[in-house]
């Protein structure tokens, strides 16, 4: 929000940790990098009750993956993203199962969550994990 920061903003693929990780998970070959994302913010949730802000990019990002490969991907998405999801088989039934669990878990239970409250933008923020919601069919 401020100069010194980098991409910032309420959809799920508009900061800095969603992009480093989109490139991540676009220069592996298939779902165990994602599956290893959503892992990761899953533990969180269960030890903290909730995800870091970075965990919580990081699973929102791996949950667009999901969705893109299920023929819902957000508009706009990066054409790593795109390149990867046309060379990508269909996720595994427990990695979309995963990725609908973790992306409910953000949206009530996160430091992500806190950081738009505090900026006074949950509602948009909401509006984005919802339709991340509706596009993995959850």
């Amino acid at each position: 929000m401020g100069d010194d920061m980098g991409a910032w903003d309420t959809s799920t693929l508009g900061n800095d940790v969603a992009l480093d990780t989109m490139a991540e998970l676009t220069s592996a070959s298939g779902w165990k990098a994602v599956e290893r994302v959503l892992d990761v913010a899953a533990g969180e949730v269960a030890q903290d009750g909730g995800a870091s802000d970075r965990t919580a990019s990081a699973a929102l990002c791996a949950a667009e993956l999901v969705a893109g490969a299920l023929g819902r991907p957000a508009s706009g998405v990066p054409e790593s993203m795109a390149q990867w999801l046309a060379q990508t088989a269909p996720p595994p039934p427990y990695v979309l199962a995963n990725a609908r669990r973790i992306t409910r878990a953000v949206m009530h239970e996160s430091e992500t969550r806190e950081l738009w409250l505090e900026a006074g933008q949950l509602d948009p923020w909401l509006d984005e994990v919802k339709a991340l919601m509706a596009r993995l069919g959850a």
